[in-house]
């Protein structure tokens, strides 16, 4: 299949809003890139999704993101095209809380992809830990990798 790609960095500020609020940017000089992005305001449910081709394989997935006490727990799914039905769990449960800001957070997964294609990368939240104050995803990027067919 032309076009597939075996590496990619999916920016959070260029991610398509499925539901939900807009893509808002956050800055500081402390945050690898001295950026990351999140819809705001945030509320349960909201979800984001880049374009990608990809070749079958097996993957690796590394997601920078930030930490903070009104960010909830997300999820990170990689879904075909054509039908919307996940086909690979990329990350399961990211816990995006803290009880202080904590700035350059580093997730590594390994995932596995059965068929080349067209994939939709979806990236939402569902609930959140009791002390948090909201349901923020402050994502800067996720890398994803091929490491074998």
């Amino acid at each position: 299949m032309e076009g597939l790609q075996s590496n990619i960095t999916l920016w959070q500020r260029f991610a398509n809003v499925d539901l939900g609020n807009a893509i808002a940017n956050g800055f500081s000089a402390s945050q690898i890139y001295g950026v990351w992005n999140y819809q705001n305001p945030s509320a349960i449910g909201d979800e984001v999704r880049h374009f990608v081709r990809l070749y079958r394989g097996q993957y690796r997935a590394r997601l920078i993101y930030i930490k903070s006490p009104a960010s909830g727990i997300g999820h990170i799914y990689l879904a075909k095209m054509d039908t919307g039905l996940n086909e690979a769990v990329i990350i399961p449960d990211v816990e995006f809380y803290a009880a202080t800001t904590a700035f350059n957070q580093m997730l590594v997964s390994d995932f596995e992809l059965e068929h080349s294609g067209s994939f939709y990368v979806r990236m939402f939240t569902d609930s959140k830990t009791p002390p948090s104050t909201g349901y923020f995803m402050p994502i800067t990027c996720l890398n994803l990798e091929r490491l074998s067919d």
